[in-house]
């Protein structure tokens, strides 16, 4: 709701913190950064394209992926291309329109063909430069995600995804830096793992500040969605960062390989 003006003022302002952000993160260079989105890679690697979901707008992964796996954006052939050609030292130079619904048609039977990729990175709430068919922001914020998805045939097709890879036979969804307050995310996972989902969380939460917010008791207010059926399915959780497993590098270190063999991976 609001006037066009008031709906155009939120837009530049929402653009105008994501470019400062970037600004911090391109300028100061986390330290980690790179190691941390190189060591992500190597716990996606069942069958290619392995998949790595995330509902971050920010272009954190595209500065410091190093793209030594052959990666895609589902739908997007030109984003890396596009993202590559903008300056680097202003984010706000990169634009992509999205696709309507016929022409991102022709694209979707190539996600699941051999050879597609060794990695299909999907942005489900959209991206920071991403413009919408009417050229406003194709980010999804605020109380109606799940309506402003359904608008965009590109995300309504990454959410279709989300759904199509987690309710795979034998699979397990590793979950970095999520806070689990999406309810249309929380559902979906709920529903897979009926279908025999297995959920990790990797996050720094003391593991009862980390339960709390799934369990409803007496003196907490807020429960997260579905935050039972989640607690009830949870298989492991670690309560660290993501640095604690890997080297410089970004290769697993011992408490990563550790973390591997727990995920049944080698």
């Amino acid at each position: 709701r609001g006037t066009e003006q008031e709906k155009k003022d939120l837009n530049a302002a929402i653009r105008n913190a994501f470019k400062e952000m970037d600004d911090n993160i391109r300028t100061n260079k986390p330290a980690r950064a790179k190691p941390c989105c190189t060591f992500i890679t190597r716990i996606v690697q069942d069958q290619p394209p392995s998949f790595i979901f995330t509902l971050n707008q920010d272009l954190f992964f595209e500065r410091y992926y190093s793209w030594e796996k052959a990666t895609v954006f589902p739908g997007l052939p030109d984003h890396i291309h596009l993202y590559k050609q903008s300056d680097p030292e202003d984010s706000s130079t990169f634009r992509l329109r999205l696709p309507t619904g016929d022409q991102l048609a022709s694209r979707k039977d190539e996600v699941f063909r051999k050879g597609f990729a060794e990695i299909a990175y999907v942005k489900l709430h959209g991206s920071q430069g991403w413009l919408s068919h009417d050229e406003s922001d194709a980010m999804v914020m605020g109380t109606q995600k799940a309506a402003l998805i359904a608008n965009e045939p590109l995300l309504r097709w990454y959410f279709w995804l989300f759904e199509q890879v987690i309710n795979r036979p034998d699979t397990r969804l590793v979950v970095v830096g999520y806070g689990f307050r999406d309810e249309h995310i929380n559902l979906c996972i709920v529903n897979a793992m009926k279908n025999g989902l297995k959920l990790y969380v990797i996050s720094p939460q003391l593991p009862q500040d980390f339960k709390n917010q799934f369990i409803m008791h007496e003196g907490f207010n807020y429960q997260v969605p579905q935050g039972d059926e989640l607690w009830k399915g949870l298989v492991q959780y670690w309560p660290v960062d993501l640095t604690h497993f890997c080297q410089p590098s970004g290769e697993p270190n011992h408490r990563g390989r550790a973390l591997f063999r727990s995920l049944g991976l080698t």
